[in-house]
C-alpha cells in the first residue's frame, strides 16, 4: 500500500473511531443515574443489574461494609429460617450451605462474596449514612450525614424492612446496672456464662437467642407476652460430600435442594402447597391448624408449660418462627418461661405484670423491628416539598405495586408497604422489583422524562390490596407486624404468579411525567 493512501486510511478509521467513541459517550450520558442507599441483599441485586445493562450507579452504606441485616444481627443462634436454597440470587447460586438452615456469619459471608465477586467495593460510599433526599431541577439530590451531596437521575431504597430496632419504653430501663441491649446491636463482648439472663420477646431472635442460652452455663428467664405457633422443621446438616459436590455442581444442588423442598412441601400440611392455606380458608388452613396443636402438644407435655406457650391467635396471622429445637430448650433446667407483661425495670432486675419480681445481670430486648420504618430516619422531599414519611404517617402508606409513590419521581422503596414479604422467598421477589426498575430506566433513557405515579393509580392498587385481604389468615384478629397501628394488613396476599404478573409491564397510563436532567441529552440524539 503506497504511504499516502495508508495514511488516509489511518485518518479515515480514526475518525471513524471518533465517531463511536462520541456516540458511546451520548448514548452513556442518556442513560440515568442511579443512587442506591443500602447494600444488603436488595442494594447487591440491583447492583448486579446495573451492572449487566451498563447503567451507572453508585451506593451509599451507613456502615463500614455490606450485608445489611446479616452484617448488623451477631446474636447466639442466629440462623436463617428459610431454607437456604430459596435465599440466594438467581445469579449467584449456592447450595453447600452447612445446614438447610445455615447461621447467620455464614449467610454474610455468602454476601460479601457476592460484592467481592462483582466488584462493588469499588462503587459503595461505606460509613455514609444518607439522611436527606430532595427532587431538584429533574433529579435527586441526596446529602450525607458527613455533609457530602451527590446527585442521580434514580433513587432506589434499598434499606431493607427489619432494620430499625424497637423497644418498648419500659418503665426503669435507665435504672437497670447490668448489661442490656437489643438482639440487633449484640454486645459482643459480652459472656452469658454464670449470669441470670433476661430474654424479652418470642419472635425469632427470642426464640434463637434462648436456644443459644439454654446450651451455656447460665440460667435464662425467657419474658413472654404473647407465645407464637413455632414451626418445629428439622434442620438437615449437609456433609462434606455433598457441600463439595454441590459446590462444584450447582445445577446438581439445585435439583437435589428442590426435590427435597418438595418432599417436605407434600408432607406437612403447615407447609402445605407453599402455604398456600393462609390465603384461602378451607380443609387446607384446618390441617395446618391441627398439625399445629398436635406439634405443640407432642412436644410439651407439661400441661402447666403447655398452657403458657399456647397462642391465643391462630396461627399464621403473625410470622411464623422455624426452629428445630426451641420446645426441647425451654425445658431444660436452666430456662425459666414467663408469661405476661413487664410491669418496670429497676437495678438488679425486673417486676412482671403479675408483681413478681426476677433478679438479672443482663437484660437482651428481642422485641422486633419498626417494620413499617422503610427508609426512615432519611427524610425525602419529592415534587410538592412535602417530606415522604411525614405524608405516609398522617396519611397512610400511598404506594404503587410496592415500589413508586406519587409525586415523588424515579423513586423506588424496595419491599415497600404491601410488599411481597411473608409468603415468597425475598430473593425472588427482589429480582422481580429490579426488573421494574429497569423498566422504568429503560423509559427514562428513550424519553428524557421523570415517572411518578398517578394518585389515582396509587389509590387503585391500594384498594386491590385491601379488598383481596378478605377471608387470608391476615386479616383475623391478632395484633402484628404485618399489619398498621390501626389494625391493617399491610402485605402482599397473593401468590408468586401474580406478584410476576403485577412487576411485568410498564403500565404508561398509570404514571405522569416531570422534566428530567436527561431531557437535553435525548433532545440532541
Amino acid at each position: 500500500m503506497r504511504p499516502r493512501r495508508a495514511e488516509r486510511l489511518r485518518r479515515l478509521l480514526a475518525q471513524v473511531s471518533a465517531h463511536i467513541g462520541q456516540e458511546g459517550n451520548i448514548m452513556r450520558k442518556r442513560q440515568p443515574s442511579v443512587a442506591i442507599v443500602g447494600a444488603g441483599l436488595s442494594g447487591i441485586a440491583l447492583a448486579h443489574t446495573l451492572l449487566e445493562r451498563d447503567i451507572p450507579f453508585v451506593m451509599f452504606e451507613k456502615a463500614s461494609e455490606v450485608g445489611g441485616t446479616w452484617r448488623d444481627n451477631v446474636y447466639p443462634g442466629i440462623c436463617l429460617d428459610t431454607a437456604a436454597a430459596t435465599y440466594c440470587f438467581p445469579f449467584a447460586e449456592k447450595y453447600d450451605w452447612s445446614l438447610v438452615h445455615p447461621p447467620g456469619g455464614e449467610v454474610q459471608d455468602y454476601l460479601r462474596e457476592v460484592a467481592r465477586d462483582l466488584r462493588l467495593n469499588e462503587r459503595i460510599r461505606f460509613n455514609s449514612e444518607v439522611t436527606e433526599c430532595r427532587w431538584e431541577g429533574g433529579q435527586w439530590e441526596l446529602t450525607t450525614k458527613d455533609g457530602v451531596s451527590a446527585t442521580a437521575d434514580m433513587l432506589v431504597m434499598a434499606t431493607g424492612f427489619l432494620r430499625v430496632p424497637s423497644i418498648p419504653a419500659f418503665t426503669g430501663r435507665g435504672d437497670f446496672r447490668g448489661p442490656q441491649f437489643h438482639s440487633a446491636e449484640w454486645n459482643t463482648g459480652f459472656d452469658p456464662n454464670g449470669k441470670r439472663v433476661g430474654v424479652i420477646g418470642m419472635g425469632s431472635s427470642g426464640i434463637q437467642i434462648t436456644g443459644a442460652l439454654s446450651q451455656m452455663d447460665c440460667q435464662v428467664t425467657q419474658f413472654i407476652r404473647t407465645p407464637q405457633w413455632i414451626h418445629t422443621r428439622e434442620n438437615h446438616q449437609q456433609s462434606r460430600l455433598e457441600r463439595s459436590l454441590f459446590k462444584m455442581l450447582p445445577a446438581l444442588g439445585r435439583r437435589i435442594q428442590n426435590a427435597r423442598e418438595e418432599k417436605i412441601r407434600r408432607s406437612d400440611p403447615k407447609l402445605l402447597k407453599n402455604g398456600e392455606w393462609r390465603r384461602f380458608p378451607g380443609p387446607g388452613r384446618e390441617a395446618a391448624f391441627q398439625a399445629f396443636r398436635e406439634d405443640l402438644e407432642a412436644h410439651l407435655k407439661d400441661p402447666v408449660l403447655r398452657a403458657k406457650m399456647t397462642p391465643p391467635d391462630l396461627p399464621g396471622c403473625r410470622r411464623i418462627p422455624l426452629s428445630p429445637g426451641y420446645y426441647e430448650a425451654i425445658q431444660r433446667p436452666n430456662v425459666t418461661i414467663v408469661r405476661g407483661g413487664i410491669d418496670h425495670i429497676v437495678e438488679n432486675g425486673l417486676y412482671d405484670s403479675h408483681g413478681d419480681f426476677h433478679g438479672l445481670d443482663a437484660i437482651v430486648y428481642a422485641t422486633g423491628f419498626d417494620a413499617h420504618a422503610y427508609f426512615k430516619p432519611t427524610k425525602i422531599f419529592g415534587v410538592s416539598g412535602r417530606e415522604l414519611g411525614e405524608r405516609w404517617t398522617s396519611g397512610g402508606p400511598e404506594i404503587y405495586r410496592s415500589l413508586m409513590v406519587p409525586d415523588y419521581p424515579n423513586l423506588f422503596v424496595m419491599h415497600g408497604p404491601f410488599a411481597a414479604i411473608n409468603n415468597i422467598p425475598i430473593p425472588l421477589t427482589t429480582a422481580e422489583m429490579v426488573g421494574y426498575v429497569t423498566k422504568v430506566a429503560d423509559y427514562i433513557a428513550e424519553h428524557g422524562r421523570a415517572l411518578a405515579p398517578t394518585v389515582e393509580a396509587a389509590k387503585a392498587y391500594v384498594h386491590w390490596i385491601q379488598s383481596s385481604m378478605d377471608g387470608t389468615i391476615w386479616a383475623t384478629d391478632c395484633h402484628s407486624w404485618y399489619k398498621t397501628a390501626d389494625g391493617e394488613a399491610i402485605l402482599w396476599p397473593f401468590g408468586r404468579q401474580e406478584h410476576t404478573a403485577m412487576l411485568g409491564e410498564l403500565e404508561r397510563a398509570d404514571f405522569a411525567d416531570f422534566p428530567s436532567a436527561l431531557s437535553e441529552a435525548v433532545r440532541s440524539r
